[in-house]
């Protein structure tokens, strides 16, 4: 956007809008961009059909498994109606049989379940093989796994249509002999059924964990692959440079467009002055990074603010002295004409939590008793002595506060042993 090319909201997108920016950045400086490859787009299109292929193959393993849960349950249903069946005959045997009519209305209304549940099987196995033709004939064609998953509903839709053909067979047969009078079926024939019935059930219960590695299989496979998301004008990393932090000043080249980008191309520098220097231990001890600091060029009449970047806890880096420890300190807002020059730095350790009465170090001197004074003229020209607590001392001055009498700022103190007027 700095450029002139606006790629659009800064939401860390690649969108079609930054693409477009992209696109202008290379024309304005006479290049052409580089975007999608012809094989590229071709792994795209293959992509999408695969895509579109995983979401057909899900939609039917879904739906195989809604099938297979169903059945499930109907075989379920029908072992417990054979194991009635089976109580049922048993009390006939030793009492009346079943009536006739309820077994042949029961029979016929089983043969009509079974005939449309064998229609619905039939259309399935179909289906199933018209998507193993078509999958032959597509380009590209189908990955090994893919075609096994698809012969595989192939052959459990078979198993499905020649289970539910013996099913009819044997309910049909059931049928006839109930229209020509059969009586009801023996304990010993309910328990065949019932035998019968948990078979169906097994079978079922494998079709059903057949629909489910299905739709695990379905879910496994990847939709698009990651590197075909993007096909838009894009930026090769190596025509790119980085840099940690802005401005930087080019200080010379050493390549000329057209040449083999070998090696070195160019250097550089920032555009913030820097002060080094170094500290002897008693006085690196005191120093922290971050610390405030001030920077004056006293020929050139110049000062500026700075900050301690760093201050080595090794003597003897950097190139410092080996009994002095290497100090950098930067220079905020520090103008371009102190680069080169010699500077004094100044660095704050301790300060007073606002302004205080000070003196000359030279005019506290120390009593007796241990305690210190200083002597202050007063404006009748008496000199008298005043018991003070000292502070922080730096510049030749010391923060003093009085313990028992006033002492107030302008006031005259004596520097015993200067040849000049007290102060």
């Amino acid at each position: 956007g700095r450029l002139g090319f606006d790629p659009g909201p800064i939401d860390e997108v690649y969108d079609e809008q930054t693409s477009a920016a992209v696109e202008r950045w290379y024309v304005a400086a006479g290049y052409t961009p580089q975007g999608a490859t012809v094989d590229q787009l071709a792994a795209r299109r293959a992509a999408d059909g695969e895509s579109r292929q995983l979401a057909t193959d899900t939609l039917d393993a879904e739906s195989g498994l809604k099938t297979a849960l169903q059945a499930v349950e109907a075989a379920n249903a029908k072992m417990r109606l054979a194991e009635l069946a089976l109580d049922a005959a048993r009390a006939s045997d030793a009492s009346a049989g079943i009536s006739a009519t309820s077994e042949k209305l029961r029979a016929e209304a089983e043969v009509a379940r079974l005939e449309g549940q064998l229609r619905t099987a039939e259309g399935e196995l179909r289906v199933a093989r018209l998507r193993v033709s078509e999958a032959k004939r597509t380009v590209p064609l189908p990955t090994a796994p893919e075609l096994a998953g698809l012969e595989v509903a192939v052959e459990t839709a078979s198993a499905a249509v020649r289970a539910t053909a013996g099913e009819l067979a044997v309910a049909r047969s059931s049928l006839a002999a109930l229209s020509v009078g059969s009586k009801a079926p023996s304990a010993s024939a309910a328990a065949i059924e019932l035998e019968a019935a948990r078979a169906d059930l097994a079978a079922e219960r494998n079709g059903l964990e057949i629909a489910r590695r299905r739709v695990a299989l379905a879910g496994s496979r990847s939709p698009l692959p990651e590197g075909l998301v993007r096909l838009g004008v894009q930026v090769p990393a190596d025509e790119l440079l980085f840099f940690p932090a802005l401005p930087v000043r080019v200080d010379e080249f050493m390549v000329r467009p057209g040449d083999q980008a070998l090696g070195t191309i160019m250097a550089v520098t920032n555009s913030q002055l820097t002060v080094v220097g170094s500290l002897p231990a008693a006085e690196a001890r005191l120093v922290q990074s971050g610390a405030t600091a001030s920077i004056a060029a006293t020929e050139l009449g110049l000062t500026a603010a700075g900050t301690v970047l760093e201050i080595a806890t090794t003597p003897g880096t950097h190139g410092a002295d080996p009994q002095r420890f290497f100090l950098e300190v930067s220079g905020k807002d520090a103008p371009a004409s102190l680069a080169g020059a010699s500077v004094v730095v100044r660095i704050v350790v301790v300060s007073t939590s606002g302004e205080v009465l000070a003196v000359p170090v030279a005019a506290v001197s120390a009593a007796a008793d241990g305690r210190s004074r200083i002597q202050v003229k007063t404006s009748a020209g008496l000199t008298v002595e005043v018991t003070v607590t000292v502070g922080l001392a730096a510049g030749g001055l010391v923060e003093v506060r009085p313990v028992d009498a006033e002492l107030l700022a302008g006031d005259l103190v004596v520097v015993p042993n200067v040849n000049r007027r007290p102060q």
